[in-house]
């Protein structure tokens, strides 16, 4: 398991084995659901890793049929997931 969280606003993410994952309090960008766009969202689901020209994603498909897609990247010389909603990049860092 690796646990993903935001300081600023208690935000969790837990990736598990065999793709599920939970979540709390994840600001973020949402699709695909009855309420989507931005707004902050908790629950389970499933994940998947997505390479693509040179750039990884994670993609999450909550169980209610929302979905959102965090990016990999490096802040501070560590590993981050982020969700960019208008213009702010909201950031998950590993714990």
């Amino acid at each position: 398991m690796r646990e993903w969280k935001n300081g600023d606003t208690g935000a969790t993410l837990d990736l598990r084995d065999k793709g599920k994952f939970t979540v709390k309090n994840l600001r973020a960008q949402y699709s695909s659901c009855s309420s989507s766009g931005l707004h902050t969202k908790s629950g389970e689901g499933t994940w998947k890793s997505l390479d693509l020209a040179g750039s990884t994603s994670v993609a999450l498909d909550f169980s209610d049929g929302c979905d959102t897609t965090l990016y990999y990247g490096e802040e501070s010389g560590g590993p981050v997931l982020y969700n960019s909603a208008e213009g702010a990049d909201i950031v998950m860092k590993l714990t």
